[in-house]
């Protein structure tokens, strides 16, 4: 089990425009999916920094809102661990 934190998803996020650091898409495509989980936290702090660019600047918050929702959302369904 592999507990992703914030900066990992953050260069996943980079895969699209081909400046993700390639160690880290290396090792994330060796890995099975349903070994890969996200910290409630994770989300959390994403979700805080989606919302402090959506003030500055509505079209890039708008698709990092879409990538949230749309790519890491649906990617980790199911797959979130809560700290209790």
């Amino acid at each position: 089990m592999y507990l992703l934190d914030t900066n990992v998803i953050s260069e996943l996020r980079k895969i699209g425009d081909g400046k993700a650091d390639l160690n880290v898409v290396n090792w994330f495509a060796s890995v099975k999916a349903e070994h890969l989980y996200l910290s409630v936290i994770t989300v959390l702090e994403l979700e805080e920094g989606i919302m402090r660019i959506e003030r500055k600047d509505t079209a890039q918050g708008q698709k990092l809102r879409t990538w949230l929702e749309n790519q890491v959302r649906s990617f980790f369904q199911g797959a979130f661990c809560q700290l209790i």
